[in-house]
């Protein structure tokens, strides 16, 4: 889980949105794979992970729902974020990479609207706006993103995970193994 884990995290945690309980369902889908000689072992890895966290902020309390998916039939490699209030949401996936889903209130209905958007980068590219970005675009920015920082000039961009980050995520899926087996929701 926690291979996966730190990407679910990322985002959450840059926003300050630290888990202070979590509850767990995990899936151990394959439990036992192939080993090197060809004879069955048991495979105690958790293929799928959702989690239901409590976050606490400003004074205030909101729930923050997590999952990662090993196997997830029909997605290839699928990262999404979606955050709503009573007044507003985003959303957005990997799936659809030019497409940002926004919902407002119109007439008291709450209308999701799709804005297609075109290559937009934290770090200038020779690559148009009209064009896709693909993997070799993302894996430019982030290396762009762990120099500009490591030179003190990432400014207002989005870094890197950091330490603390990465420690908080690990607090967060062994409290999810834990809560796992406990059945109740734990604090990281």
């Amino acid at each position: 889980m926690n291979d996966l884990g730190m990407h679910v995290l990322h985002v959450p945690l840059r926003l300050g949105w630290a888990p202070a309980s979590v509850y767990a369902v995990l899936q151990n889908l394959v439990p036992e794979r192939v080993g090197p000689d060809g004879v069955k072992i048991p495979c105690d890895t958790y293929e799928n992970a959702t989690l239901l966290c409590t976050v606490h902020e400003a004074g205030r309390e909101f729930p923050l729902a997590l999952a990662t998916k090993r196997i997830d039939p029909g997605q290839k490699n699928t990262w999404s974020l979606r955050a709503t209030g009573m007044d507003g949401g985003v959303e957005f996936s990997t799936r659809y990479p030019k497409t940002l889903r926004v919902m407002a209130v119109d007439r008291g209905e709450q209308v999701w609207q799709e804005v297609e958007m075109g290559s937009q980068a934290g770090f200038p590219t020779v690559t148009g706006g009209t064009f896709e970005t693909g993997l070799s675009d993302a894996i430019l920015q982030m290396w762009a993103a762990f120099l500009a920082e490591r030179a003190g000039e990432l400014g207002d961009r989005f870094g890197c995970v950091t330490p603390h980050e990465a420690l908080t995520s690990h607090r967060v899926w062994a409290a999810a193994l834990q809560a796992a087996q406990s059945g109740t929701a734990v604090a990281p």
